[in-house]
């Protein structure tokens, strides 16, 4: 959910922008990122697409240059050095794809109260992330990170909480970690359009367990 095209030019308001700001562009990207086929065959555009490096100094110098990226990291970096990027959202474009917790079937099905333990303190975390004093977790996250700093961190968290990453867009705090069966099923009919799932082969009930989140 939180990587997106980062654009200098005008912030993508509706999803006809995309093709006025992509078409016939380069971008640097992850190659294999589903995101791309998907804008190429809804709106029937195309585009060069350069490995993504990770580096923002292209980015920097190049006010024309389009660059994937994720909406809590690299625009921290970017603004230290005084630029502002504007960005292209992929769940603007119709793509709004879960980030979810994975986790074998057989292991939740013989270890189900195990799983609940889990997911009710990933909850519990979570919103004390979100609600109250972040410092214990930025503490946490720097003794294993040394390369962050609680600036950085500080940052992040604002992003998260300003664009409601973590429990959705107009959602309340008690839709933390909840997913939606037509928001999945929906993801399964893109991935078949774009021939990555055959069709009618993988099922909402394949994929989804929903009833497990305190």
């Amino acid at each position: 959910g939180g990587a997106n095209a980062y654009v200098h030019q005008k912030v993508a308001s509706n999803k006809a922008q995309f093709g006025e700001d992509l078409d016939g562009k380069t971008l640097m990207a992850r190659p294999e990122w589903v995101f791309l086929s998907y804008l190429k065959k809804t709106y029937n555009i195309d585009f060069e697409v350069i490995p993504q490096n990770f580096g923002i100094g292209h980015f920097k110098t190049d006010p024309l240059f389009i660059q994937q990226g994720y909406y809590i990291a690299e625009p921290y970096f970017l603004k230290k050095e005084g630029v502002s990027p504007k960005y292209l959202y992929a769940w603007d474009a119709g793509f709004d794809s879960y980030t979810v917790i994975i986790s074998n079937r057989d292991f939740i099905e013989k270890n189900p109260e195990a799983t609940r333990a889990f997911l009710r303190a990933y909850v519990k975390g979570y919103r004390s992330y979100l609600l109250d004093d972040p410092a214990p977790a930025h503490g946490r996250m720097l003794s294993l990170n040394p390369k962050v700093t609680d600036e950085f961190l500080l940052f992040s968290r604002g992003m998260i909480i300003s664009e409601e990453l973590a429990i959705g867009r107009g959602q309340q705090i008690e839709n933390l970690a909840k997913i939606e069966r037509g928001r999945f099923a929906k993801q399964i009919q893109q991935l078949e359009n774009l021939g990555i799932l055959d069709k009618e082969k993988v099922t909402v009930d394949d994929v989804m367990i929903d009833d497990l989140v305190p």
